[in-house]
């Protein structure tokens, strides 16, 4: 017998801190698929959309943010850590209502399969992102884990916008060193943060590193000569 699911709200929330000032995503669609018994431990697995927001789910319950929880945590009564939601799209951003997403059902706790074709926006609340999703299948409680969302993704790392990357990084995240697989020559190199401050210049000739140790823990984009911008981690 399907499972009623009972969606309610608690604590409207008013975010007071924020990291770099109110940003949209509103870049190319892209589809996230957790399997059914998926190991929810491996990044494969993870929706990694910032440093704070790693979506996945268990073989049951609902979705959780496994970057700051080890699981769906309290029964029915828990949070997903570091977010909130909104019924709606972020066309309308200014006249939605954001609450933290949490659920009661009789089997388990299965949030997600009655917003299955639902318009949502999620608020990454750290990062003061927002980013249209709605999910498109879900599979019932003590049946796998398995899920699949559509959303939105940052416009600055279209491929409308940049030209197919030829040069990787790695390892990524990293905590010392980057390095940069396929370059050649005098190139020069920029590092940005999240909120758009260069952080990092450097002129490298024939070198295949770069020190980012002096670096805080986060998300970074790395700018090299006639390529698209990169996308890495400092632990």
């Amino acid at each position: 017998m399907k499972s009623k699911i009972t969606l309610f709200f608690l604590f409207t929330v008013t975010i007071n801190l924020f990291v770099c000032g109110q940003t949209i995503w509103n870049g190319p669609t892209m589809t996230f698929s957790k399997s059914d018994y998926a190991d929810w431990t491996l990044e494969q697995n993870q929706d990694r959309i910032t440093p704070n927001v790693w979506i996945t789910r268990k073989n049951n319950q609902p979705i959780f943010n496994i970057a700051q929880q080890t699981g769906w945590p309290g029964g029915c009564g828990g949070i997903i850590t570091d977010t909130e939601w909104a019924v709606g799209t972020t066309a309308n951003l200014g006249s939605l209502t954001f609450n933290y997403l949490t659920s009661t059902d009789v089997v388990g706790c299965a949030l997600g399969n009655d917003l299955v074709g639902t318009n949502l926006v999620l608020h990454l609340i750290t990062d003061d992102i927002y980013i249209d999703l709605v999910f498109t299948s879900w599979t019932e409680s003590n049946s796998g884990g398995g899920f699949t969302y559509q959303r939105s993704t940052d416009q600055s790392l279209s491929n409308n916008h940049f030209e197919v990357k030829k040069v990787k990084l790695f390892p990524n995240p990293t905590s010392d060193f980057l390095r940069l697989a396929n370059i050649s020559g005098e190139n020069n190199i920029k590092v940005l943060d999240v909120c758009g401050k260069v952080v990092l210049t450097e002129n490298i000739q024939n070198k295949e590193y770069i020190d980012v140790r002096e670096l805080k823990s986060g998300l970074y984009f790395l700018y090299l000569d006639n390529q698209s911008p990169m996308r890495f981690l400092k632990n």
